[in-house]
């Protein structure tokens, strides 16, 4: 009766069908050879889809085992069928979101060594979707990153690294160009439905060229007002000197320190104020 009221039948109406009515068209050849491997002996464990009454498809986990009479000859298979649609949906939006997803979601084994990739490693790093080096995942590392990522490996596999501790690495894209990757990492190994430390990185290349081009800027910025022969003073909104150059000590007599904290009219001649 639960079978019927999955598809939406009685169950005088399914007995004395075939199977094969009640299984979508694209799943007959399928469902076919795991039958033929039923009546050979083994147990077969798969999802099927199915169509109800009115057309639409239903997913289910089928568990089919061979019946066998008493002179141990196969004379049928008992199956326990279970509706998984809501499962199956569930994992559709989730492989459409990873898929989507700017970042690059990876699983490795637990030596490091690679299985999947999202679809983002080849939007960003060029690579076709079934690429795998036979290196592995680090060979693609800049070479004096290899330590860092290694030693973060370890201690994801330890525990002792989260996923509020990323680590930027350089990876060589398809190009040969180097791109700054921002990873974090989780453990999975125990869950039955992962089994493998997941790795999701994003991107971050654009973010450390702004970056190094700031700090060039900064050093450049720096230098310059270091040695001006001329006085460079901020202030704030109040007139309280916030910086001021080196060379205030050779044209005033002042440490720069000194100035700091100070009131600029306290320094200007009455005259002038």
């Amino acid at each position: 009766p639960a079978l019927a009221d999955m598809l939406g039948y009685t169950v005088d109406e399914m007995l004395g069908r075939s199977l094969f009515d009640f299984l979508d068209a694209d799943e007959r050849s399928i469902a076919a050879a795991k039958l033929e491997r039923c009546r050979a002996g083994v147990a077969e464990r798969h999802d099927s889809k199915l169509v109800d009454k009115q057309g639409n498809p239903v997913w289910a986990a089928v568990n089919a085992a061979p019946l066998l009479d008493d002179a141990g000859e196969y004379c049928g298979s008992l199956a326990v069928v279970t509706n998984v649609t809501g499962r199956r949906a569930a994992e559709a939006r989730f492989r459409a979101l990873v898929h989507q997803s700017s970042d690059i979601t990876t699983i490795v084994e637990f030596d490091g060594t690679w299985r999947w990739s999202s679809a983002a490693g080849t939007r960003v790093l060029g690579y076709p979707e079934d690429f795998h080096h036979e290196a592995g995942i680090f060979s693609l590392l800049h070479p004096d990153d290899v330590e860092l990522a290694r030693r973060a490996f370890r201690e994801v596999m330890a525990g002792s690294r989260g996923l509020d501790d990323p680590v930027v690495l350089r990876v060589r894209a398809a190009d040969g160009t180097w791109r700054y990757l921002e990873t974090v990492a989780s453990n999975l190994l125990d869950d039955e439905a992962v089994h493998g430390v997941v790795l999701n990185s994003r991107d971050v290349s654009e973010r450390i060229r702004v970056e190094e081009e700031l700090r060039v800027s900064e050093r450049r910025f720096r230098a310059v007002v270091q040695n001006a022969s001329d006085v460079v003073t901020v202030v704030d909104a109040d007139g309280t000197i916030t910086y001021t150059s080196p060379s205030v000590e050779k044209v005033l007599g002042y440490a720069p320190e000194e100035f700091i904290g100070t009131q600029t009219r306290d320094l200007i001649h009455p005259d002038d104020a």
